[in-house]
């Protein structure tokens, strides 16, 4: 599957025959997975899954040079994929592209079978997450502080964070070891 990837990308054949050595040869048994919501559609007695991330077309350039050209690519419900190549291939500008915070210099990026352009910022974020490799912190935070970064976009403007908000950060830390 990640040759499918790679076809419509700048350097084709990548790595995908180390990855599960890079991953420490973990090999994600269902134990460790997440859970994750699935849209879907009926029509009649047929029901139809939506993709959670799909592309068509989508031309991604980097310093007005094409770095991904007609990318087809579709992402289903329990379907893992990683993004590997040598530095400065671009990957990072393509993570971007489809988490809508960079524009895309043609085709179009839905999530849940909904264009990006009509998703709300707000309505986006609790949708979507981004964790990036690198990281400047300003002021330290706690683990429970930057969990709690998660509930942002299901806050009033201006309001501070309910009982409720920290009863799910605190079943959260806790699902994973962390409380």
């Amino acid at each position: 599957t990640w040759r499918k990837l790679t076809r419509y990308c700048r350097y084709p054949g990548a790595y995908c025959h180390r990855a599960t050595a890079i991953a420490g040869g973990c090999t994600n048994s269902d134990d460790w997975r997440t859970s994750i919501s699935v849209s879907f559609t009926e029509h009649g007695n047929k029901v139809t899954l939506m993709s959670l991330l799909q592309t068509k077309s989508l031309v991604v350039n980097m310093a007005e040079k094409p770095i991904c050209t007609n990318f087809d690519f579709e992402l289903q419900a329990g379907e893992y994929w990683g993004v590997l190549g040598g530095n400065g291939i671009g990957k990072t500008t393509l993570l971007n592209t489809l988490a809508g915070l960079r524009p895309a210099a043609g085709g179009e990026i839905f999530i849940n079978g909904k264009s990006l352009r009509e998703w709300k910022r707000k309505h986006m974020a609790r949708k979507l997450g981004m964790l990036f490799q690198d990281s400047v912190d300003t002021f330290p935070t706690t683990v429970r502080e930057t969990a709690m970064i998660g509930r942002h976009p299901y806050v009033s403007f201006l309001s501070i964070e309910a009982k409720q908000d920290r009863d799910i950060v605190n079943s959260a830390l806790a699902d994973v070891s962390l409380n």
